[in-house]
């Protein structure tokens, strides 16, 4: 059998970042899928303090992936729930 394993980023918008801002900033990676491993980066543990402070800029914040796909945070929080978070 042979397993493709297909690896996935993830980048967090700011309400005035660009897709092109966020690809050449590390600060705006959240992390990437790896096997059943999300690893995490700079990003994901912006958008942790932001949930957890309730920031009313969560309103303003956008999810994309390397595949091109717009996520909600809810969204992108379910798509990496069955991963080790690392």
């Amino acid at each position: 059998m042979i397993v493709i394993n297909i690896n996935t980023t993830y980048y967090i918008l700011g309400p005035d970042d660009t897709e092109q801002d966020v690809i050449n900033s590390s600060s705006n990676v959240l992390g990437e899928t790896s096997f059943q491993t999300f690893h995490t980066q700079q990003g994901f543990t912006i958008l942790m303090k932001l949930i957890n402070q309730g920031s009313s800029l969560l309103e303003d914040i956008r999810i994309k992936d390397s595949k091109g796909n717009t996520l909600s945070i809810t969204e992108f929080l379910d798509s990496i729930q069955s991963y080790q978070i690392r």
